[in-house]
């Protein structure tokens, strides 16, 4: 299963995971405009009314509750199969709209977002409350390895672009924040800063005979 942000998502590569045997979960954003725009415009008439746009929707929804960093977050998923031919990504299983309303605790300041998703697995596969977790997946690879990178060391600030150089950087990047979790520091700031100290520190970590 590869899950992409809203940048990623291509007819291409969508077709790419299916011919080697994946499945993929894509977001789409207001950056593909039109997609997002015909996928808004559809679920601008669910829930459906009568019997007949209930048998050519078949339209589930159910609420996802989530509780912490000091706010109550409830995410109302639905879902429908009848998009799945006319979007242009290889075996389309399923399209969902996720309405994320956050209650800010103390305040009791709210926000309302939407995300729309798209993905090759259908409901013999997954559940809708299945598909939250895939999602909040990414991210937490996101909060876990790119965001100290660029944080941390700073790498989208970087200037290194060209051939093979910003490859190594990354992998030389991934080795010293895997050093320094297995070293015991939680946050690469706080490595830093004991390295800091002195030169034979870091030197001593990777394993080279200090002086």
């Amino acid at each position: 299963m590869l899950t992409m942000d809203a940048l990623h998502p291509c007819q291409e590569r969508a077709k790419q995971i299916r011919q080697r045997g994946g499945d993929y979960l894509f977001v789409v954003k207001r950056n593909q405009r039109v997609i997002y725009e015909d996928i808004a415009r559809a679920f601008s008439v669910l829930p459906p009314k009568g019997a007949c746009e209930t048998e050519f929707w078949q339209y589930e929804a159910t609420p996802v509750h989530h509780r912490g960093h000091r706010r109550t977050e409830t995410h109302g998923l639905e879902s429908t199969p009848a998009l799945n031919h006319c979007l242009p990504f290889a075996d389309v299983g399923l399209v969902v709209r996720r309405t994320r309303t956050a209650i800010q605790h103390g305040a009791q300041e709210k926000s309302v977002s939407v995300e729309y998703r798209i993905t090759s697995l259908d409901r013999q596969r997954v559940t809708l409350d299945q598909v939250e977790p895939l999602r909040r997946g990414h991210w937490t690879i996101e909060k876990i390895t790119h965001y100290p990178r660029d944080v941390s060391f700073g790498e989208d600030r970087s200037t290194i672009r060209t051939g093979n150089a910003p490859q190594a950087l990354a992998a030389l990047r991934n080795a010293i924040a895997t050093l320094l979790r297995v070293e015991g520091w939680n946050t690469l700031p706080s490595g830093f800063r004991y390295c800091e100290r002195s030169p034979q520190i870091p030197l001593r970590l990777m394993g080279t005979i200090a002086t």
